[in-house]
């Protein structure tokens, strides 16, 4: 059962959502999911645009409504899926009343439409999920570095199917001829020993490097913008 303040808080966001998508087919959509400032320290909290932290790609079907297709890790859990939510289950986990929504050009929409609705999302899905997943690490995934190489095979879809046997490989491939450089953050020494006492293994430094990397929702804004303004 949802408090009351959140219901009426998901009802605004929902009504703004739509208001901005209009009559689009496509948009990158981000809001506050995580509290992500404890992981970096105090001085560059507001250069990393931490406040949006989950991130989804939405789209509009035949019948004019619109659904948000993300991965998400259910309770913490350390596997995350694929989910097809409504705006407003999107929405209702949201920490603060507030998103960004990001419109690329018609033609990368309607080639984003066909995507969205092939199994090619599926095929960059890493089910071992970390939060402070490396952008190059092919063992682990969060929500940002998924949409970022579904965004991948957008702008340079393989010549052929048939012969590729690692999806996000090629994805991550892509990136880095593309010269997509995450984020850095410079992660408390402390954090970094004790995150899996405190957290699991959603929350994971061992494959990071130095200094660490990770692929921001609004890192995902800007490199669909660069690409496809």
């Amino acid at each position: 059962v949802f408090a009351p303040e959140t219901l009426a808080r998901t009802s605004q966001l929902v009504q703004a959502a739509q208001n901005m998508l209009s009559d689009q087919k496509v948009a990158l959509i981000a809001r506050a999911g995580m509290n992500l400032q404890r992981y970096v320290k105090e001085t560059e909290r507001d250069s990393q645009k931490l406040d949006y932290t989950h991130l989804g790609i939405a789209w509009r079907d035949s019948s004019q409504q619109w659904h948000i297709l993300h991965l998400l890790n259910e309770c913490e859990a350390e596997q995350s899926s694929l989910f097809e939510s409504g705006l407003g289950a999107f929405f209702m986990d949201s920490l603060l009343p507030q998103f960004v929504i990001a419109i690329p050009d018609e033609q990368t929409q309607t080639q984003l439409l066909a995507m969205v609705q092939s199994n090619l999302p599926q095929k960059v899905h890493q089910v071992r999920y970390n939060l402070v997943s490396a952008p190059n690490d092919p063992d682990s995934q969060n929500c940002t570095q998924w949409a970022l190489e579904v965004l991948a095979l957008h702008f340079v879809p393989p010549a052929t199917e048939q012969n590729l046997e690692n999806w996000r490989i090629y994805a991550q491939t892509v990136l880095k001829n593309l010269d997509y450089q995450a984020p850095e953050f410079a992660i408390p020494f402390w954090l970094k020993t004790v995150s899996r006492a405190y957290a699991g293994s959603v929350v994971n430094f061992s494959k990071q490097s130095k200094p660490v990397r990770i692929t921001t929702a609004w890192a995902v804004l800007q490199f669909l913008r660069q690409h496809a303004p």
